[in-house]
C-alpha cells in the first residue's frame, strides 16, 4: 500500500460502492467514508466531485466538498 500524506486537497472521487468512495490520490485508489454532516445536510458525495480528504492509516474521511461545476 502507498505511502499517504495526512491530507488531500483537491481529492478527485473516481468510484462510489455502498458507503464508500474510493479518491484519486496520486497513482493510487485511496478507500474512504463520508462524515456525518453530509447526511445531516442532506448532501451525498458523487463520483466526480473534488473533495478536501484526511488520511488516517490506508484510508480516509472525507471531510468537505468542492463546488461543483457544469462546463
Amino acid at each position: 500500500m502507498p505511502n499517504f500524506p495526512n491530507e488531500l486537497n483537491d481529492a478527485l472521487i473516481r468510484k462510489a460502492i455502498a458507503g464508500f468512495y474510493y479518491v484519486e490520490a496520486g497513482f493510487a485508489l485511496l478507500p474512504c467514508r463520508a462524515r456525518g454532516l453530509f447526511r445531516r445536510q442532506g448532501l451525498s458525495p458523487l463520483v466526480g466531485d473534488r473533495a478536501h480528504v484526511s488520511v488516517s492509516g490506508d484510508s480516509g474521511w472525507i471531510e468537505a466538498l468542492a463546488p461543483r461545476k457544469n462546463s
